[in-house]
C-alpha cells in the first residue's frame, strides 16, 4: 500500500465512530505503551474477538512491520481527512529552546527598533510651542 502521509507531515483528523473504521485507514489512536501518546498508523487487519469489542492491527506507512499490538478503539477515533506535507517538522523544531530563544529575541528587537523609531521620529516642541 502506497504510503499517504510521509514522515514529517501534519496530520488532519475528523472524528469517526470506530465502527466505520475500515482496513486501509489511517487512524490516530492513544498509545497501548505510553499513555498519553497519540500515534497516526493505517489500519492493517480487524481482528475480532469472541464477546470482546474489535481489535485493530496497524502498521506504520514508514515502518517495516506491523505494529506489536492490536488495538481496542474507543467510541471515536481520529481518522486522516487531510495531510499538509513538512509542517510537522516546523512544529517540532518549534518545540526546541534554540528556535523558541531566537523568534523571542527576534520579536523583542522587532519592538525595540520599532520604539526606537518612533522616538527619533516624533517632533520636538519648545516651550513656546514651536518644532526645535
Amino acid at each position: 500500500m502506497r504510503s499517504v502521509l510521509p514522515v514529517g507531515s501534519l496530520a488532519i483528523v475528523e472524528p469517526t465512530p470506530a465502527a466505520q473504521v475500515e482496513v486501509g485507514d489511517v487512524i490516530t489512536f492513544t498509545d497501548p505503551y505510553v499513555p498519553g501518546k497519540l500515534v497516526t498508523h493505517r489500519v492493517v487487519q480487524i481482528v475480532p474477538r469472541a464477546g470482546k469489542p474489535l481489535a485493530y492491527r496497524t502498521k506504520g506507512d514508514a515502518n517495516p512491520a506491523v505494529d506489536p499490538w492490536a488495538v481496542e478503539l474507543p467510541g471515536e477515533v481520529g481518522r486522516l481527512a487531510f495531510q499538509v506535507p513538512y509542517v510537522g517538522y516546523a512544529l517540532v523544531y518549534m518545540r526546541t529552546v534554540e528556535v523558541r530563544t531566537t523568534l523571542i529575541g527576534l520579536v523583542g528587537a522587532f519592538l525595540l527598533f520599532g520604539m526606537l523609531r518612533w522616538i527619533w521620529r516624533r517632533p520636538v516642541s519648545s516651550p513656546l510651542g514651536k518644532p526645535v
